[in-house]
């Protein structure tokens, strides 16, 4: 959009355009001195969320701030509200869905104020009466407020009319509710606003430090009352030269994490770039591209590098781990993962008292086996308790009781007589398959018969089949697979004269349909639409759609009329140096001939014709992009020059 830079001068009537086009010079001019510093000047510096209410598929938000791609700051604990509640009920539950903060573009056109009224597009701000304190004295007085009118949004909605920047992402936890990954980092202005990346950074910082030490003590000292490494030693002296380089930098870094993650990125790719001399495995295209709109790609890919050759230039053995005394307990941080899978601890004392009077107290005071063995014997106390309910004791039988009191006495039953008697079946008569056949005939009569009646009766009247035509699908050309498998069969060869003349009927309906066909026929869809149902909410969609469809593919006044502006300039300067010729004397100089050759040339250049694009595409084939136009740009370029004719129709 172009910026009119206001000139203020005595007399002048005041205008909102006035303040507005000097605050938007105001706002490039800070944007331009950003560039210069940071590539990527926009991003999240703060987001955060009620992780509660995702337990009723709704996502609020409670602290946003956010600059979006043209440099509109967003801070919802100073100037703007908060977004409106995401409802998360439509998204699908079992894939992982990003959230965006959207803001709604910035229209050339106006109308950008929401109005309280139904909009074709959504607006960009909003407008709030509140009373404000005079800072000076001590009255306040009712303030028109301008508010940016954001909104939370998922990244699989239709998003063309926003300005959007991702801030969290959703995943199903086992109980199919929604929760924050902890892992996401969105595109930051701000490293403080991946918790996450900060907390990665500062383990490696402790890891880097831990390996200096080490390299420091293996230094010896030389004659001249320097430190030295042995001639074998060369590489550990450059890798400790390396570490003593980036240890302080990346220590002011994270001292201050509001920085740009751009700061953090040379840092870290310098320290890889180093360690990438004793490595034998990686090269530099190993490391990743700095990437801002996808961070998730860039940092964690590198810290896993700068693990790998921390690990290669210096194997670590073993590792010091500082304790706290926390009550009566000693905590140790365990930032190498490696420790939390197959590593043996070891405890180090040192006391001034002699060795075997150490040895002996100091297993009494730091054993873990203590507390277990009271643990376990409280249990067992537990478990081994004495029975409320009494026990009734076993009965002694005397010793004299070996052989029994009386002897046994079998009786033997004789088993039942088995009779067995033979009875005659009854004999089956033959099924009669006749009977059975005219019954199947007769239900299969009455089955077409039903399904003939149902078809008559529910047969679709000519407004509904006209209704089916204007929905059918788009016929596509056939593929190289299809077109194999059709030469093969025998109707290519039989009915070749049938099909050929169906193609050139296909291909003469294609050629009389005009440019604005495609316009027209999708008009003529939504408005069908709108008759019909009229009140449906899939309609309201499909016509929103269709509004911003037309609305990014609309030219605006200045394309249409930057050619004229520039051929009437140049009629204009043809018929001032006619007029030069027959008055004696009279020239002009060469900066006035310059200056209006150069307003032509700016009128000719800010609405190139389709033609000319055209023209600098096929002077240089076979190119995706040409300089100063594209394919895309010379498409949407005669797409809307379509819609502007089909509209003047």
């Amino acid at each position: 959009m172009k910026i009119y830079r206001p000139l203020w001068e005595d007399g002048a009537v005041l205008a909102p355009q006035q303040f507005q086009q000097q605050a938007r010079w105001n706002a490039y001019i800070a944007d331009t001195v950003a560039g210069m510093g940071i590539s990527h000047h926009w991003g999240v510096v703060a987001a955060e969320f009620d992780d509660a209410a995702l337990a009723l598929s709704r996502l609020n938000a409670t602290r946003l701030v956010v600059r979006f791609q043209d440099g509109t700051i967003v801070d919802t604990e100073l100037a703007d509200n908060l977004p409106p509640v995401c409802d998360l009920s439509a998204a699908n539950s079992s894939e992982a869905v990003d959230v965006v903060v959207a803001l709604p573009l910035l229209s050339a056109n106006g109308g950008n104020l929401d109005n309280g009224q139904d909009s074709e597009r959504p607006r960009r701000w909003k407008a709030e009466r509140v009373v404000v304190q005079e800072l000076a004295g001590h009255e306040s007085g009712e303030l028109a407020v301008l508010r940016h009118a954001i909104t939370l949004r998922l990244s699989t909605q239709e998003n063309s009319a926003y300005l959007t920047c991702p801030v969290a992402r959703l995943v199903p936890n086992v109980q199919g509710l929604w929760s924050r990954d902890p892992s996401f980092i969105p595109p930051m202005l701000s490293v403080a606003a991946s918790p996450v990346l900060v907390t990665e950074l500062g383990d490696l910082l402790v890891r880097l430090q831990a390996r200096r030490k080490r390299l420091m003590a293996m230094r010896r000292e030389s004659n001249e009352r320097l430190a030295d490494f042995a001639v074998a030693d060369v590489s550990l002296f450059w890798l400790l030269n390396a570490l003593n380089s980036t240890e302080p930098v990346l220590t002011e870094l994270l001292q201050t994490p509001g920085r740009h993650p751009e700061l953090i990125y040379r840092e870290l790719t310098r320290l890889a770039g180093s360690l990438l001399t004793f490595s034998l495995e990686h090269d530099a295209g190993d490391i990743p591209v700095y990437r801002h709109d996808a961070p998730e790609r860039v940092f964690p890919p590198l810290l896993t590098l700068l693990d790998k050759l921390l690990e290669a230039s210096l194997p670590s053995r073993v590792i010091s781990i500082q304790l706290e005394h926390v009550d009566q307990i000693w905590k140790g941080p365990l930032h190498d993962a490696r420790l939390r899978e197959g590593a043996d601890f070891y405890l180090s004392v040192r006391a001034s008292m002699p060795n075997h009077e150490l040895q002996t107290k100091f297993p009494l005071l730091c054993n873990p086996a203590s507390l277990l063995q009271q643990i376990c014997s409280a249990l067992s106390r537990l478990e081994n308790g004495a029975l409320h309910e009494k026990t009734s004791r076993g009965t002694a039988l005397p010793e004299e009781a070996v052989r029994p009191a009386s002897q046994l006495v079998y009786v033997i039953h004789k088993e039942p007589e088995v009779r067995v008697r033979v009875a005659e079946m009854p004999t089956v008569k033959a099924k009669r398959w006749l009977v059975f056949v005219a019954g199947m005939a007769t239900s299969l009569v009455l089955g077409a018969a039903t399904a003939f009646g149902w078809q008559v009766l529910h047969q679709p009247d000519d407004a509904t089949n006209t209704l089916a035509a204007s929905v059918a699908p788009l016929p596509e050309p056939m593929t190289a697979p299809q077109i194999d498998a059709f030469r093969k069969t025998d109707n290519s060869r039989t009915e070749s004269a049938i099909w050929l003349e169906r193609i050139t009927n296909q291909v003469n309906g294609v050629m009389n349909q005009s440019p604005g066909w495609r316009l027209r026929y999708a008009q003529g869809l939504v408005t069908q639409a709108k008759s019909l149902w009229p009140d449906d909410p899939a309609t309201r969609e499909l016509v929103k759609r269709w509004e911003q469809y037309q609305m990014a593919r609309t030219l605006p006044a200045s394309k249409l009329q930057g050619w004229n502006e520039g051929m009437t300039q140049l009629q204009a300067l043809s018929a001032k140096l006619d007029a030069l010729d027959h008055q004696k004397g009279k020239y002009l100089t060469g900066s006035e001939l310059k200056t209006m050759v150069w307003q032509i040339t700016r009128s000719f250049a800010s609405a190139v014709p389709a033609e000319e694009q055209l023209r600098l595409l096929v002077s240089a084939p076979g190119e995706g992009n040409t300089p100063g136009v594209s394919i895309e740009e010379a498409s949407r370029h005669l797409d809307s020059l379509s819609f502007i004719l089909l509209t003047a129709q």
